[in-house]
């Protein structure tokens, strides 16, 4: 995942806290707070416990975007590898932001045509 905390530290929130990307015309109250909610991917991610690097990133998922609300995590599943003498983690998410408007979006294109 390429994705961390700090690339959405200066985006905008709804109400709820999800991230709503930058764009070139600003976006009224109102609209923030209505704003649509977009999935922009599905993953599915399997950690073994036993390795630093998988436990950095399924903390990444877990503490810098779930936190961040820019993932919806579902419940992971769990089995102990006996003969590894490790947990395999199944994590599925959807990462998600606010969408922005069309009239926004017909807006922005115009400044940049």
């Amino acid at each position: 995942m390429s994705s961390s905390l700090a690339e959405f530290a200066d985006w905008q929130r709804n109400p709820d806290g999800i991230p709503i990307p930058p764009t070139k015309v600003p976006l009224k109250a109102q609209e923030i707070e209505e704003i649509e909610i977009e999935c922009t991917g599905a993953r599915v991610r399997v950690f073994k416990l036993n390795s630093k690097e998988d436990i950095q990133e399924y903390e990444k998922v877990l503490y810098d975007l779930a936190h961040q609300k820019k993932v919806r995590v579902g419940r992971d599943l769990e089995e102990f590898l006996k003969d590894e003498g490790t947990f395999l983690i199944v994590m599925r998410y959807i990462e998600i932001q606010g969408k922005i408007p069309k009239h926004i979006r017909d807006m922005e294109a115009q400044f940049d045509g």
